[in-house]
């Protein structure tokens, strides 16, 4: 799948950094965008391996979209998670709008080690999930 250069989803917010606890940067990494790139592209059939740096490829990044510096290495992490959102919003719309129905887009959060919702405070051990009070993933 080419995925660099296309566009990515403009529902999804950078919270990296924004609970510090001490880890490295690529611990950090693990425990937000990593995961959800691994689950993405586990779902996709994707071999994303390369990305997340585990068969030793170097990817490559844009400019970063948050504040906090990134590594080339977590904003093509980042930009890929954007693009797969986008893909997977652009699908939904179609398939509920055949339907006679509209698609609720719900925004993307990723975080490093933990994160407030409308759901109260989420830690990177929980993983992925979804909080329906302010429709965030």
């Amino acid at each position: 799948m080419r995925w660099k250069g296309r566009q990515g989803s403009e529902h999804i917010e950078d919270r990296r950094g924004g609970q510090a606890g001490g880890l490295s940067g690529k611990a950090k990494l693990g425990g937000g965008v990593a995961l959800v790139v691994a689950i993405v592209g586990a779902l996709l059939g994707l071999d994303v391996g390369p990305l997340l740096g585990l068969t030793g490829g170097q990817p490559t990044g844009g400019p970063a979209q948050a504040a906090a510096p990134r590594s080339p290495e977590e904003q093509a992490q980042f930009d890929f998670v954007s693009v797969i959102l986008k893909d997977t919003e652009i699908t939904w719309t179609k398939l509920f709008e055949a339907q006679g129905q509209r698609y609720q887009m719900p925004k993307l959060v990723v975080f490093s080690d933990g994160v407030d919702s409308a759901c109260g405070f989420q830690s990177k051990a929980v993983g992925p999930f979804y909080c329906p009070g302010d429709r965030k993933a």
